[in-house]
């Protein structure tokens, strides 16, 4: 059980409709199960005239159903562990029971910033901490990139790091749809999706895009055609235009 909930069961996406359903069935309070019936329901219903309420500075009544579990579930961002243990603490269902609806824990994907040519055994990338405020106050914090902050706090914090720590990786390349430029200007893409991988030919001129972290492939590109000798094949322009909305922390290669 404790596996499934740290690595298997995605406690803090907004869960679905199915999911609210499932707690309804199993909450013992009658407020707390009219909330969640209210919740899941496609069109609201006007129970007698009951006074939903979501947390304390929150008080809703008669609130079409679609709209209140976006407003509450969705812009939110509320996950399933806050509506377990805080909003609906009665609802307690089995475990195999949740475990069937519960959705599952997602991989996240980060580009590689650095040619295997000039470091074979080092994988760089580059992330945010995601952390934003919602519409309602709450403080809400980004899942995997908190947690790589947290890991990255030893290394960052000492001059010389010995704890090791192991990760679980896995490679999988980007497919992404070209798009060709043609001389009447107008534009259209490739039928196919093809790999996001530096060009083989290395003459041919490039015109790379990356705001923010989405620089750090092209970080890796640039690498890459240093590390080859171009000059045997000739040196194409390339262009990489790079923004970011805050210099101080946004502004990773300089």
């Amino acid at each position: 059980m404790r596996e499934a909930f740290l690595h298997g069961i995605d406690l803090f996406s907004p869960p679905k409709k199915a999911i609210l359903r499932l707690l309804a069935e199993y909450a013992s309070k009658p407020e707390e199960k009219e909330a969640l019936i209210n919740l899941c329901s496609a069109k609201g219903e006007r129970r007698r005239g009951v006074e939903i309420r979501m947390h304390a500075h929150c008080s809703l009544t008669h609130i079409a159903g679609s709209k209140l579990y976006m407003d509450e579930i969705v812009e939110e961002h509320t996950g399933l562990a806050e509506l377990l243990l805080d909003r609906f603490p009665s609802s307690k269902p089995p475990f195999g029971h949740l475990l069937s609806v519960a959705a599952p824990l997602q991989p996240r994907y980060f580009s590689m910033a650095n040619s295997p040519l000039a470091h074979p055994n080092i994988i760089r990338f580059a992330f945010s901490v995601v952390r934003y405020t919602t519409a309602k106050g709450k403080r809400r914090e980004g899942l995997c990139t908190t947690w790589l902050e947290q890991l990255s706090q030893h290394f960052l914090n000492s001059s010389s790091p010995t704890t090791q720590v192991h990760l679980k990786i896995f490679f999988r390349p980007t497919r992404v749809t070209h798009i060709l430029l043609h001389s009447s200007t107008s534009l259209t893409s490739s039928s196919s999706p093809q790999d996001f991988v530096v060009p083989q030919d290395m003459s041919r001129p490039i015109v790379m895009v990356g705001p923010g972290t989405g620089v750090a492939p092209f970080i890796g590109f640039l690498e890459h055609r240093a590390a080859l000798d171009v000059k045997s094949q000739g040196n194409g322009d390339w262009w990489l235009f790079f923004g970011c909305r805050h210099e101080t922390k946004d502004y990773l290669y300089r």
